[in-house]
């Protein structure tokens, strides 16, 4: 789960990770629009968006979404600017399938949780999914793993 709180206090909630975005695009929708160097340039892109971000005015919104995977797909497509968690777009960014825009400029956004129900003894399958997890968002190049 990813957010800033968790509020149903009958589970567990590891915290894996701090989540920090970052505006990507796809290099065909640079060659096409060119290469924003400023916030401002940014703001005047096509946008692909999970939610508004608030320190940047957009001018044009292409795709509004609700799931990061889709929204990865649609910049990678090249309709727009993304902003999106950096482990998310971590793999593309090292195959170049998609370029960080503005690299000064990130979004803190809040941790990314590990949630399982309370129990006297966890299953094998939650500690491997666990242990996994946390290898998983370590190998990411711009993920922020926590220490184990």
């Amino acid at each position: 789960r990813m957010g800033m709180k968790l509020s149903d206090s009958s589970l567990v909630a590891r915290k894996m990770s701090q989540l920090e975005f970052h505006a990507f695009a796809a290099p065909g929708y640079l060659a096409r629009r060119g290469t924003p160097r400023t916030l401002e340039e940014l703001a005047e892109h096509d946008w692909v968006l999970w939610r508004p971000v608030p320190a940047i005015k957009l001018s044009k919104v292409r795709v509004l979404c609700d799931d990061f995977m889709f929204m990865r797909g649609a910049v990678r497509a090249g309709l727009g600017v993304g902003v999106l968690p950096s482990f998310v777009a971590a793999e593309d960014l090292a195959t170049g399938k998609l370029v960080r825009v503005v690299p000064r400029w990130a979004q803190p956004g809040g941790s990314l949780f590990l949630v399982y129900p309370k129990s006297q003894h966890l299953p094998r399958k939650v500690i491997a999914f666990r242990d996994f997890l946390k290898e998983f968002v370590a190998a990411r190049p711009l993920a922020l793993a926590l220490s184990p």
